[in-house]
Formats: C-alpha cells, sequence, structure tokens
C-alpha cells in the first residue's frame, strides 16, 4: 500500500476537523494582535512550509491589510542577526517543529518582543514549545517523505488564522474544500493517471500560476521533482514574462492553474501566449467554460471560495505527482537522497 495516498486520502477529515482542534487558540492570538495592534507579519518556513507562508503573505494582506515579509532564517542562525522583531506577529511553519533555523527566528522573535506563534503536526517538537502559541495541524502521523496532508492543513491554519484576525470565522467553508478534495480523490483519480501518464517521458517543465494561487504552482513544481526525478520550475505568470518564458519550445511540460477569480484571466492569457508560441500547456481550472475554449482541460471541483481553492488544487497536484512517480517506475513513499525531517541551520 502507497502511504503518500493514503495520507492524501486523509487530507478531507483532517480539514473538517481542523478548525474544532484549534478555536480557542485561535481566539487568542487574534485577541492579542488586536490588543496590541499589531499590523506586521512575518513568516518563517523552508521548503513546502515556505510555500504556506506564501500563501499566508497574501491573506494577510487582502484579509487583514497587514503588511507581509519572510524571515531570513540563516541571517539570525549563520551571521548571527539581532533582528528587531518588535509589534510584529512572527509565524514559524514547520509540519516537524524541528527547523533549527525557524527555532532561531523564534527565540530572536520572543527577545525583541514579538507575538511567536507556531503552526507543527508535532506538539511536542522544540518551535511547538517555544512559541507563545502553537496551532495544531492535527494530521496524524505523515510517513511519507513528501508532505500532503500536512501541507493542506498548515495551509488551512494560515487561512484561519488570517480570518479570524480580520474578526471573522470560517462558516464551514473548510467543509466545502473537504468535500471537493474527496470528489477529486474518488471521481478525479483514473483522469489524474491518464493525465500522468501523458508526462511519462518528460525530463523539464514548468508550472504556472498567478496570485494566490502561485504558492500551489511552487509546491507542484516541488512535489513533481521530489518524487519523479523531473527539472520542474514554479512561476508566477507575471515573472514567467521576465525572462524564463525564453525556454519555452513545443515539447516542453507545461501546467497552468487558471482558477476562478482574481487571477483567471491573466492565467488564461498565460495559456494564450504558450499556444501562440507552439507549446501545449494542460490547463488545470475549476470553470468548465474553458473545456471549450482549449484541448488538454482538467476541471476540478469549484469549492466556493477563492481564497481556498488553492487548498483543493494541491491536492490535485499531490495526486498528479503520485502517478507520475509510480507510472515512471518510482516509488512515492520514499524519494531519494531524502528524509522525512530535513533540519536546516
Amino acid at each position: 500500500m502507497i502511504k503518500m495516498f493514503n495520507e492524501i486520502c486523509d487530507e478531507p477529515n483532517v480539514l473538517r476537523g481542523i478548525e474544532a482542534v484549534n478555536d480557542n487558540t485561535l481566539e487568542s492570538i487574534a485577541k492579542k494582535i488586536g490588543e496590541l495592534g499589531i499590523t506586521h507579519v512575518i513568516f518563517s518556513g523552508r521548503g513546502t512550509s515556505d510555500h504556506a507562508g506564501i500563501y499566508g503573505q497574501y491573506l494577510f494582506q487582502i484579509f487583514c491589510g497587514m503588511s507581509t515579509g519572510l524571515a531570513t532564517p540563516s541571517a539570525i542562525s549563520l551571521y548571527g542577526a539581532k533582528n528587531c522583531f518588535k509589534n510584529c506577529l512572527v509565524i514559524a511553519i514547520s509540519q516537524s517543529g524541528f527547523a533549527a533555523d525557524a527555532l532561531e527566528v523564534i527565540k530572536t522573535a520572543k527577545k525583541s518582543g514579538a507575538v511567536t506563534v507556531t503552526i507543527t503536526n508535532d506538539l511536542s517538537s522544540p518551535l511547538a514549545q517555544q512559541a507563545d502559541y502553537c496551532l495544531y495541524c492535527a494530521a496524524g502521523p505523515e510517513i511519507s517523505v513528501a508532505a500532503t496532508k500536512t501541507f493542506t492543513s498548515e495551509l488551512a491554519l494560515v487561512y484561519l488564522l488570517a480570518m479570524r484576525i480580520s474578526g471573522k470565522k470560517d462558516h464551514g467553508k473548510l467543509i466545502m474544500v473537504a468535500d471537493a478534495v474527496e470528489k477529486i480523490i474518488s471521481e478525479k483519480g483514473k483522469i489524474i493517471k491518464e493525465t500522468a501518464e501523458k508526462y511519462l517521458n518528460t525530463t523539464e517543465g514548468f508550472v504556472l500560476s498567478r496570485g494566490i494561487m502561485y504558492p500551489v504552482a511552487l509546491e507542484t513544481a516541488l512535489k513533481i521533482q521530489e518524487t519523479c526525478y523531473i527539472k520542474m520550475k514554479g512561476y508566477a505568470v507575471s515573472d514567467f514574462y521576465h525572462g524564463p518564458i525564453a525556454q519555452i519550445e513545443s515539447d516542453i511540460a507545461t501546467i497552468v492553474y487558471v482558477a476562478s477569480g482574481a487571477a483567471e484571466q491573466d492565467s488564461a492569457d498565460a495559456v494564450d501566449r504558450l499556444i501562440s508560441i507552439g507549446n501545449r500547456p494542460l490547463v488545470v481550472t475549476d470553470n468548465p467554460k474553458f473545456k471549450r475554449k482549449y484541448n488538454e482541460v482538467l476541471v476540478l471541483p469549484d469549492c466556493g471560495d477563492e481564497f481556498l481553492k488553492p487548498l483543493v488544487f494541491a491536492s490535485f497536484a499531490q495526486l498528479l505527482a503520485l502517478n507520475l512517480c509510480i507510472s515512471r517506475g518510482g516509488n512515492p513513499d520514499s524519494p531519494r537522497n531524502l528524509k522525512k525531517v530535513t533540519v536546516t541551520k
């Protein structure tokens, strides 16, 4: 039995229960932020968790009107920088909770008076113990090396925290996301497998998106890199035009996320641009109208909330990487040269 697939299948239940598990902590953090008048947020994470932080940057700016940034952990852990995080909310994201450099960011932030939060799947981890508040992924053991259910739970917690700080509650929207992910697993499995087989001999490619979907492009590329050993790179289409598009040829694999919402037209324009130069992109969308416009289209369920769609598309990306890895004769649970917990300093 493939552990990575089992862990993807856990995602709907994790998403359905995650707000209840963290309700009191979310409320306490939001109250503290309101009392202190904090208007700046710093995220710290590596790999998958960094992508969750980039997602958080969008949400905290859009929902809360807060300025955001990504920490530079090595400035502290390698160069001994004494950063001042006064009047900041500092959020360290690590599924294991053992990220040594993120821990140094949290320690430095606490010393300079920041409110510190950890998002992790291990309540006994150093990060969970060090931060002022810990938001718990509650995803259960994740054994497969590639992060799946811990990534979507990290995204969910970032979303819930941004909502709560902005004065809103989820009102069951994560249930709709869970339902959509369940549909992808049960109804789209055969199509995703067939799609993966089309990329069997791919050696390089790009994953493109825009806005709130950008972190999912990064995560998709990472999942394909680590499970399939394919040279994939994720870009926002706005950055892709500034150089990388020069690498496009007819046989270069391209995946474009065209989620309905503010960035839909920009993403569709990128599809048109790729087609105009002889490329055949795969369009992944939740808007069925694109089935009539493009040849290579995969339609995902619409979860209803533009800002939660990254969770749905992330689950698709995980299943795509899983099936592509298996089609190429690989083992998605044990990619070469990788361990489940990667500790960087």
